[in-house]
């Protein structure tokens, strides 16, 4: 499905923008309600492509990079090393 990441990649870049989602509805003309960008969010909503179109102008983003499947970024393992004194540090 083409819009299968479309929440995922919407939520990730309000966050980067540090937008809460009544401010990215405001952003698009005419706007969406926070009850809307909540739902297209979570995938509950399908969106029209013109839609889409304009959540990527209001975020600054191109449409493909809302439609493209996200890169997960594992955090690292924590590593658990023996200081000299005894015991045990967990550092990351």
């Amino acid at each position: 499905m083409l819009y299968e990441y479309l929440g995922f990649n919407v939520r990730f870049y309000r966050r980067l923008r540090r937008l809460s989602q009544r401010e990215l509805g405001a952003r698009i003309t005419p706007p969406l309600p926070q009850p809307t960008v909540s739902r297209t969010e979570l995938g509950y909503r399908p969106a029209d492509d013109h839609v889409v179109d304009a959540l990527a102008g209001a975020l600054g983003v191109h449409r493909d990079q809302l439609l493209r499947r996200p890169r997960v970024i594992r955090p690292h393992q924590p590593v658990v090393v023996r200081p000299p004194h005894g015991g045990y540090l967990r550092c990351r």
